[in-house]
C-alpha cells in the first residue's frame, strides 16, 4: 500500500512537470501564427521534426492546449500550492484536484481517441 508521503511526492513531481510543461505548449498556440506556411522557421520546423501537430494545428489540438493553458493549467498551480501547505491543505483542496484530475483524464482520453485512424 502506497502511504501519504510517497503519494504526495509522487503528485508533487508530476505537477511541477506540468506547471513547466503547460506554458511551453502555449508556446506552440503562438508558434508560426498569422505567418505564411512557407515562412522559414516552418520550413526548418517541418524538415527537422515532422509534427503534424504542430505544423498544421488541426482545430481538435488548438481546443485541447487552450483546455490546458486556460484551465488546467491554473488548476494544477492550485493543487501543488495545496499539497505543499501539508500537512493542513485548504478546504478547497480536495474538490479542485478532482475537478483538474477529471478534465486532465477527460483531455487524454481525447488526444488518443483523435491519433486512432477508425474511417480511413
Amino acid at each position: 500500500m502506497v502511504t501519504d508521503k510517497v503519494r504526495d511526492r509522487i503528485l508533487v513531481a508530476f505537477l511541477t512537470v506540468f506547471a513547466v510543461a503547460a506554458p511551453l505548449d502555449a508556446g506552440l498556440l503562438l508558434l508560426f501564427r498569422d505567418g505564411p506556411s512557407s515562412s522559414p522557421p516552418l520550413l526548418l520546423y517541418r524538415k527537422k521534426y515532422g509534427e503534424y501537430l504542430a505544423t498544421q494545428k488541426p482545430a481538435f489540438f488548438v481546443a485541447l492546449l487552450w483546455i490546458e493553458v486556460a484551465f488546467q493549467w491554473p488548476l494544477a498551480t492550485m493543487i501543488l500550492y495545496g499539497l505543499l501547505r501539508r500537512p493542513q491543505p485548504p478546504q478547497w483542496f480536495r474538490s479542485i484536484a478532482l475537478i483538474f484530475g477529471a478534465s486532465y483524464c477527460t483531455s487524454m482520453v481525447k488526444k488518443r481517441w483523435d491519433d486512432i485512424k477508425v474511417f480511413d
